[in-house]
């Protein structure tokens, strides 16, 4: 969950409605980050579920003592591992081993301070999907495959996180072009559901409204928190995030 406080109302925002939104932003990249036809639709759709691992969790949220559920910050890094496990498998059966190399590139930096093990885990898995996803390839090509379209999904899905989650604080993010260069953007909050992108990486000028599903609490009414998520007895809002370009922080 994504549990942010605006206006009088607590925001709560499920992970994989945030990630739906990310494969949005993802849409419209530029072709030297978004790649040809050939691995655009996986690329997209490992974006858009990539944090389909948490759907089980978050039907039964941990609560905080106030009532709210607990931000998704605040879980336990051991819950994070067997969630992104769920997550990459269920890419690999649904999508396919490309999609789910992505998920487990994107989930080894979230997972390496739990241990030598853990981390020795998720690279084997990495290593394992690649050779599933591009048999023919050498490892160094097929890693470099995987960085950059991994690397891709991480810049929609900070400038989504960055715009509901509400940070203040300047992101930075290296994402490589078809070439390997890497670029550097600089991502930074802009008004209450707006992020700034330097320098600019979509096709159109500007991305205004995208959608994403908001289940409100209103400031006082945290204990109604559980059974609203759970019966949705009250109909979600829908968020509108905008990107924007931006220049020098």
């Amino acid at each position: 969950m994504i549990v942010r406080r605006v206006d009088g109302k607590h925001h709560i925002i499920r992970q994989p409605d945030h990630a739906r939104q990310s494969g949005v932003i993802a849409a419209h990249l530029r072709e030297e980050f978004l790649g040809d036809h050939v691995y655009r639709r996986e690329f997209l759709l490992a974006t858009a579920r990539h944090d389909d691992g948490w759907i089980d969790w978050e039907s039964n949220p941990r609560l905080a003592p106030c009532g709210l559920p607990l931000n998704f910050s605040e879980i336990d890094k051991g819950r994070h591992i067997g969630n992104w496990s769920r997550g990459i498998f269920s890419a690999l059966h649904e999508i396919g081993p490309f999609a789910a190399s992505l998920l487990a590139k994107h989930a080894l930096p979230l997972v390496k301070d739990k241990g030598e093990e853990v981390a020795a885990y998720f690279e084997d898995l990495l290593r394992c999907l690649e050779v599933r996803a591009w048999p023919d390839l050498e490892q160094g090509v097929a890693r470099l495959l995987t960085t950059r379209f991994s690397a891709a999904l991480s810049l929609a899905d900070l400038l989504s996180l960055v715009a509901c989650a509400g940070w203040e604080d300047i992101q930075t993010l290296e994402v490589p072009d078809s070439t390997g260069t890497p670029c550097r953007f600089t991502i930074k909050l802009d008004d209450l559901w707006a992020v700034r992108v330097d320098p600019w990486p979509f096709v159109l000028p500007e991305l205004r409204g995208i959608p994403v599903r908001s289940i409100t609490v209103p400031v006082g009414m945290e204990e109604e928190a559980s059974p609203i998520l759970q019966a949705y007895s009250t109909p979600p809002e829908t968020v509108l995030i905008d990107v924007i370009p931006g220049g020098k922080p």
